[in-house]
C-alpha cells in the first residue's frame, strides 16, 4: 500500500503587501518599546535633583516693606487665580 502525501490544490500564495507592512509595524512599536524600557533602566551617574546638602547659605535681602520681603517673612508662597475670573 502506497502513502499518500497530504499536498494542497493550490501552491503556497505570498502574504498580501498590507498584511506585511501591518507586521513590520507591529514589529517596529515592539522595538520601541523595548528600547524605550531598557532607555529607562539604565544607570544615571549624575545626583538626582533632589537636597544638595547646602546649608548655612544667608537668604537673600530684600526692600524692608516689598512684596519679595513679605514673602521671605511668611515663608512660602501662594499662587492661585480669583474665582471671578
Amino acid at each position: 500500500m502506497t502513502q499518500m502525501l497530504n499536498v494542497p490544490s493550490q501552491p503556497c500564495k505570498p502574504k498580501p503587501l498590507n498584511l506585511r507592512r501591518t507586521m513590520r509595524k507591529r514589529l517596529l512599536l515592539a522595538l520601541l518599546c523595548v528600547a524605550t524600557v531598557l532607555a529607562s533602566c539604565g544607570s544615571n551617574d549624575e545626583p538626582s535633583g533632589g537636597a544638595t546638602g547646602t546649608t548655612g547659605t544667608t537668604p537673600a535681602t530684600f526692600p524692608a516693606g516689598s512684596t519679595m520681603d513679605a514673602i521671605q517673612k511668611k515663608g512660602k508662597i501662594v499662587i492661585g487665580t480669583k474665582f471671578d475670573q
